[in-house]
C-alpha cells in the first residue's frame, strides 16, 4: 500500500461520523480517554507524515546514487566507443599505407565490451536510436521517450527514471552519444553514399547525437537496501515514540489524572450524603492542591448548609402556607370585587344605554324635520346626535371589553355568505362616504366559500375597520373592501385600504392596545375611545386569527384580518379529534 493511501485512509476514518455523532461520542469520554486518543492520533500523523517523507527522501538518494553510478558507466562505454573512433584509421590501415578493413568499428566494439561487463551482473546496455542499421537497436518505448528529449534539449545530459522492465522494477538510464569526426566516415555526408560496411550514410554532422546508450539497472538489491534501512527508521521512530508517550502519560497522571481522580472520587462520596469528606492532594500539585482546598472549603459550607436546612424549610413551608392561605383569601376577595364590577357595569350600561337610545331617537325624528326648526336648533340636534352615537359607541365597546377579559364573550358560529356581510356593510358605510364624498367600493373574489364565524362579530370588526377608514379619510379620498380566499392555508382574508393620514411606523405596533391613539391633535379632531381596534384584535384572536397593518404617513393605511376558513363548534372538534378525522 502506498503512503499516500495510508494518509487518506487516516482521514476517512476521522470524517466516518458525522459531527453530532462525533460530540455524542466525545461527552462520554474520560479525560485519560481523550488524552490517549489525542496523544495516539496525533503519533499516528505524525508517523505517517515520517514515513512518507523518509520513504521520500531515501527514494530520491536511491535515484541520484543510481543516476551517479549510470553515468560513470555510460561515460566508460563512450570512451570505448570513442577510442575505436579515434584509432579507425590505424586499425584499417596496414603498415604499408593500403586501406584494408578490418570490420572492428565503434558500434561492434561498443556492443562487445557491454557484453563483456554484463557477464557477471544483472546490468544491461543497449546502443540504439530512432533510425537503427540493426533492428535489434530498435529502441523501446521509454528509449524513444528519452532519445526524442535528448534531441529537444541539447543541453539534457541524461534521462533516467524508475520504471517497470520485463515485469521487474529497474532504473533506467539513457545518455546520449554525439557524433565525432571518426564517425562521420560511415556516418557523414553525402546522405545515402554506401559507406565499407555496406549500409547507407545517414549524413551526421559534426555534434548532431548519433544515437544514445542506454542502461538497465535492476532495484532487487536496492529495494532491499531502501526497506531495511525504512524499518530501521520505523524501529527507532517507533521506540522514541513509545518512550516519550510512557514518560508523558507519567507526568500527566501523576500531576493531574491522579489528583482528578481522588477529587472525582471525594465528590462521588459528596454526592452520596458524607458531608464530612475530605479531599487530599500533595502540596508539590500546586494547581491541584489549591483546588483540593477549595472543595474541602465548599463541603464544609455544605455542611454547615445542610446541618440547618431541615430547620430552614420547614420555616419555609410554613411561610408558604399562611402565604397561601392569604392568596386564596385575597384572590376569594378579587372574585368577588370582580363580580361586583360586572355587575355594576351591567347595571349601569343598562341603565345609560336605554336612556341614551331614547335620546338618539328623539334627536332623529325631530331632525327628520329640519325646515321646522331654526337653523341653530337644528345644529344642536344635530351635535346631540352625534355625542350620543359617540357616547353610546364607547359604552359598547366599553362593555364588549370587559366581557372579553371577564371571558365571557363566546363565538357563536353559523354559516356566513360573504355577499351578505358585504352588503349590509355597504348599506351602513355608504351614507357616511357619501357625506366625505369618498369613493367606496366593495370586492368580493370568486372563489370565496361559504364559512363559519360568528356573523355578529365579523360584522364589528369590519364595521370598525371601515369607520376608521373613513374617519382618517379626507374628503374626496378613496376607501375599499376586499374579501379573498387563500386555498393554501384555509382561510379568509378580508383587507380595508384608504387613503387617510396613514399611522407612523412607531404607532403601528400599539395601534391595537387600549386606548391607544395615533397622537393627541388625531384625538382631537377625529374623537374616539381607543377601543375600536383592541376589539377588532380581540375579536380576531377568537376566531383564530391574525390582524395586520401596513401604513405610511400622508398615502393611508391598509388592515388586514385573516380567520381559518373550516371553523367548527367545539363539540364538533372534539368529536372529530375522537374519530380521528381532524384537520
Amino acid at each position: 500500500m502506498h503512503f499516500s493511501e495510508v494518509f487518506v485512509i487516516l482521514v476517512w476514518t476521522t470524517q466516518k461520523y458525522g459531527r453530532s455523532e462525533r460530540e455524542s461520542v466525545k461527552k462520554h469520554l474520560t479525560l485519560q480517554t481523550k488524552f490517549i486518543l489525542t496523544f495516539s492520533v496525533t503519533i499516528l500523523v505524525t508517523f505517517v507524515f515520517f514515513l512518507a517523507g523518509s520513504a521520500y527522501t531515501q527514494k530520491k538518494q536511491m535515484e541520484r546514487e543510481l543516476a551517479e553510478k549510470a553515468k560513470v558507466m555510460a561515460a566508460e562505454m563512450d570512451a570505448v566507443w570513442e577510442f575505436i573512433t579515434i584509432n579507425q584509421d590505424r586499425i584499417n590501415y596496414t603498415s604499408d599505407g593500403v586501406y584494408e578493413f578490418k570490420g572492428l568499428y565503434c558500434s561492434l566494439a561498443g556492443k562487445s565490451v557491454g557484453e563483456l561487463f554484463s557477464r557477471d551482473q544483472d546490468y544491461q546496455f543497449h546502443y540504439t536510436n530512432l533510425n537503427p542499421r540493426n533492428p535489434q537497436d530498435e529502441p523501446d518505448a521509454f528509449e524513444r521517450e528519452a532519445l526524442e528529449l535528448l534531441l529537444q534539449d541539447r543541453e539534457l545530459s541524461s534521462v533516467y527514471r524508475f520504471d517497470e522492465y520485463e515485469g521487474n522494477q529497474v532504473f533506467r538510464y539513457v545518455a546520449p552519444l554525439s557524433v565525432l569526426d571518426g564517425c562521420l566516415a560511415c556516418h557523414g555526408e553525402p546522405y545515402g553514399e554506401r559507406d565499407v560496411t555496406g549500409y547507407p550514410k545517414e549524413g551526421w554532422k559534426l555534434g548532431d547525437i548519433g544515437g544514445a546508450i542506454s542502461i538497465i539497472v535492476p532495484l532487487d538489491i536496492h529495494w532491499k537496501n531502501f526497506t531495511d534501512n525504512l524499518w530501521q527508521e520505523v524501529a527507532f521512530f517507533s521506540l522514541l515514540i513509545v518512550v516519550i508517550g510512557l514518560m508523558l502519560y507519567f507526568f500527566v497522571y501523576r500531576l493531574v489524572l491522579g489528583p482528578l481522580h481522588i477529587l472525582e472520587t471525594a465528590v462521588q462520596e459528596l454526592r452520596g450524603g458524607n458531608w464530612k469528606v475530605q479531599a487530599y492532594i500533595p502540596e508539590n500539585h500546586k494547581e491541584m492542591s489549591q483546588l483540593a482546598r477549595y472543595f474541602n472549603e465548599m463541603a464544609v459550607q455544605l455542611r454547615g448548609l445542610y446541618e440547618h436546612l431541615e430547620e430552614q424549610v420547614e420555616d419555609r413551608t410554613s411561610e408558604l402556607k399562611a402565604l397561601n392561605r392569604v392568596l386564596e383569601e385575597t384572590n376569594d376577595q378579587l372574585k368577588k370585587e370582580n363580580r361586583s364590577k360586572s355587575d355594576f357595569l351591567a347595571v349601569m350600561t343598562h341603565e345609560l344605554r336605554t336612556p341614551l337610545t331614547s335620546i338618539i331617537t328623539f334627536t332623529e325624528f325631530l331632525l327628520e324635520n329640519e325646515a321646522a326648526h331654526p337653523e341653530e336648533e337644528n345644529d344642536t340636534l344635530h351635535r346631540i346626535e352625534q355625542n350620543g352615537k359617540r357616547l353610546l359607541e364607547t359604552i359598547n365597546n366599553t362593555l364588549a371589553i370587559f366581557r372579553l377579559e371577564a371571558d365571557e364573550m363566546k363565538l357563536s358560529l353559523e354559516t356566513v355568505d360573504i355577499y351578505d356581510l358585504i352588503n349590509e356593510l355597504e348599506e351602513w358605510a355608504e351614507p357616511l362616504a357619501l357625506k366625505k364624498n369618498i369613493r367606496l367600493s366593495m370586492q368580493v373574489d370568486k372563489n370565496v366559500p361559504l364559512f363559519n364565524a360568528d356573523y355578529e362579530m365579523l360584522y364589528h370588526t369590519l364595521e370598525n375597520l371601515l369607520g376608521n377608514a373613513l374617519k382618517f379619510t379626507e374628503e374626496n379620498g378613496q376607501v375599499s373592501l376586499r374579501a379573498a380566499f387563500l386555498p393554501e392555508a384555509c382561510r379568509i382574508r378580508l383587507s380595508v385600504r384608504d387613503t387617510g393620514i396613514g399611522i407612523a411606523k412607531e404607532y403601528q405596533e400599539a395601534v391595537f392596545d387600549k386606548f391607544v391613539q395615533m397622537d393627541a391633535s388625531a384625538s382631537k379632531r377625529y374623537n374616539g375611545s381607543g377601543l375600536g381596534l383592541t376589539l377588532v384584535k380581540n375579536w380576531t384572536k377568537l376566531h383564530g386569527g391574525t390582524v395586520a397593518v401596513e401604513s405610511e404617513p400622508g398615502k393611508g393605511s391598509t388592515f388586514t384580518v385573516e380567520i381559518p376558513s373550516d371553523l367548527q363548534e367545539e363539540g364538533e372538534q372534539n368529536g372529530n379529534e375522537d374519530h380521528g378525522s381532524g384537520r
